[in-house]
């Protein structure tokens, strides 16, 4: 029996066709797909840095830290705040802004039910969508981005109580959150397509940098808070009379 070995071109195209060959058996390898019979699946992100050649960790987005308390504000009735704590150990920032884009849980409403102001809900539209564009954990400064179709941009003119809420809920929501590297948010701003958007205060008035925080929502003060220090005031007043 002859013991054929056939012969690799060692020039021209031939030699060019198999060094191109190599190379991609190379690379398959490394990116860790079928080995040794087995197959294993690549994620979105590794499918696109493999086949688009990006990286998909370069972002202008940078990664949302986890706050290890989650205190959610939503609007009580027509107007006032109302802050509802839910059981989650940690949450991300997009998580958060998610959370106030849906309803209040079933059980939030019923604790909040206020015969006075009315149920527990969310102002933020169902366009809205809020996201989080930009925040460095060494600046104070997050910045929202939202959909067009929540028309977030007219609302202050078109549905001004409406925005105060939307606003208020977020910032409140956000600045109000902590962190386990110590880092805080203390002013949010918002954006959409068209750049920059005009932010009302408590007061349905503009905020002249469209920067806002606690204070222009006269601290976060909800419903409850609000009553309650009415409550202490009238004892007071009546306790000093009597």
């Amino acid at each position: 029996m002859i013991d054929y070995k056939p012969k690799l071109p060692t020039t021209g195209p031939g030699r060019r066709l198999i060094g191109s060959i190599l190379a991609i058996a190379v690379a398959i390898t490394s990116c860790s797909l079928p080995v040794g019979g087995e197959v294993n699946a690549l994620d979105s992100e590794e499918y696109s840095d493999i086949v688009f050649g990006v990286s998909t960790t370069s972002t202008t987005t940078p990664p949302a830290e986890e706050a290890t308390a989650l205190r959610l504000f939503y609007v009580v009735g027509e107007g006032g705040l109302g802050d509802v704590v839910r059981p989650l150990a940690t949450a991300t920032i997009p998580e958060v802004l998610v959370a106030l884009q849906q309803s209040p849980t079933e059980d939030e409403i019923a604790d909040y039910a206020d015969e006075f102001e009315g149920p527990l809900r969310t102002a933020l539209p169902a366009g809205l969508n809020p996201s989080l564009r930009s925040w460095e954990t060494a600046s104070t400064l997050a910045t929202i981005l939202v959909d067009d179709e929540g028309e977030l941009r007219t609302m202050p003119d078109e549905a001004p109580a409406q925005a105060e809420s939307v606003f208020s809920q977020i910032v409140c929501t956000l600045t109000g959150l902590t962190f386990k590297s110590g880092a805080e948010i203390t002013e949010v701003e918002f954006y959409d397509s068209l750049g920059q958007i005009p932010i009302v205060d408590a007061n349905r008035t503009r905020i002249p940098d469209d920067r806002a925080g606690p204070a222009d929502f006269r601290d976060c003060e909800t419903v409850r808070q609000r009553r309650d220090a009415a409550a202490e005031q009238s004892e007071s007043t009546t306790t000093t009379e009597g």
